[in-house]
């Protein structure tokens, strides 16, 4: 099984302030999931390479902080169930 986490900002809906929902994007057997991680920030302030919330977003230091939980916790949970099915 080849399982890959990625962290996203949605497009699909923005709100009226401009902020996009930052999602945790699971992809296992060729399908999709994703997870909102209850964060909206606006594009200017995400870095797609880094992963992580640019400082100008006043409670950047808490998102990273939530962000790298969270990824640590999924990578670990993919290490875990190498062998198996994890479903979304």
């Amino acid at each position: 099984m080849r399982a890959t986490v990625k962290l996203v900002l949605r497009n699909d809906y923005v709100r009226k302030d401009g902020k996009l929902q930052l999602c945790m994007r699971y992809i296992a057997y060729q399908k999709d999931s994703y997870i909102g991680l209850g964060i909206s920030i606006l594009p200017k302030h995400w870095d797609a390479k880094a992963m992580m919330v640019r400082a100008g977003e006043h409670l950047a230091h808490l998102y990273n902080k939530k962000i790298t939980n969270i990824y640590e916790k999924a990578k670990s949970l993919i290490m875990n169930f190498y062998e198996k099915r994890l479903t979304p």
